[in-house]
């Protein structure tokens, strides 16, 4: 079960879980109130120049009230699962699960080939906001292959010092065989695009 589909079940169980506490409060306050008032109770609530005053009422009553005020406003407000993101820019946010799609290994090297291709400053684009937009949607493309790339292996931060070293000119440090198969495996994954010469 996704998070979404958990998040519906639990407010569809925590509503009911409300009706049924406002119900079980309505139906003790009216046997209560069947019972009648055996002592004769006054109660009086002042607030300012308010005055409320309760006289041969007993808690029966006060069980009613509550049940009641707990299914009118329990029902009054509808059931409200809001998508809206705090960030202004975006109105709505939902979250992808890809059950039936390609691999994430096929998907990763979608995405090496579009961002290793596409160049917004050598596309002759008729507006800036066309390249700023086109810039903004391969930054966001990285940050999806990176994540799944972090999901993918553990290693993946490791990885990333790594290269950051082979870059550098220094020579990498494997703490076992098992740990430069890995770092294999996501270079081999980091860099492959299609459309590649063999």
């Amino acid at each position: 079960m996704d998070i979404e589909s958990m998040a519906i079940v639990g407010r569809i169980a925590e509503r009911l879980l409300v009706v049924l506490f406002g119900g079980f409060s309505l139906a003790m306050g009216w046997h209560l109130y069947i019972k009648g008032v055996e002592k004769k109770q006054v109660a009086e609530i002042k607030h300012d120049n308010t005055t409320i005053k309760l006289k041969d009422v007993g808690p029966g009553a006060f069980f009613c009230v509550l049940g009641a005020g707990i299914l009118v406003t329990a029902l009054a407000k509808p059931l409200v699962f809001s998508n809206k993101d705090k960030n202004p820019e975006v109105a709505f946010t939902y979250g992808l699960y890809i059950k039936n799609g390609p691999p994430a290994g096929d998907v990763i090297t979608s995405i090496n080939t579009i961002l290793n291709n596409v160049k917004p400053e050598q596309m002759a684009l008729n507006a800036q906001w066309k390249t700023k937009g086109l810039e903004r949607a391969l930054s966001k493309l990285a940050e999806v292959k990176e994540s799944m790339l972090m999901n993918e292996f553990q290693t993946y931060n490791k990885y990333l010092a790594i290269k950051n070293d082979i870059k550098s000119g220094k020579k990498p440090k494997f703490a076992s065989n098992d740990e430069e198969k890995d770092y294999l495996k996501i270079e081999a994954i980091e860099t492959n695009q299609f459309g590649q010469e063999p």
